[in-house]
């Protein structure tokens, strides 16, 4: 479902995956697929939240082992959510 409605919203707005981003609050067993999901069908851009704030690479709390992986990967900004 997430899959087909990204897709389908992208080419109603004529966009790629690359020229989006996506946020995804939550670092559960349904937050970490569907970011795998994401990252398999080309987006680049993705910005993970869970009960202490962003994820990212250097985050000094609340990480465990998937999401110090997830977080090499995602949050290209280093724990900002920076808005164009």
């Amino acid at each position: 479902m997430t899959a087909a409605g990204l897709i389908n919203a992208l080419k109603l707005v004529k966009k790629t995956m690359n020229q989006i981003r996506v946020v995804v609050n939550g670092t559960g067993a349904a937050g970490i697929s569907i970011i795998k999901l994401l990252l398999d069908i080309g987006v680049k851009d993705i910005i993970l939240f869970d009960t202490k704030g962003i994820i990212y690479k250097e985050c000094p709390v609340g990480m465990n082992k998937i999401k110090s992986e997830i977080s090499k990967i995602n949050n290209k900004e280093e724990g900002h959510l920076v808005m164009q």
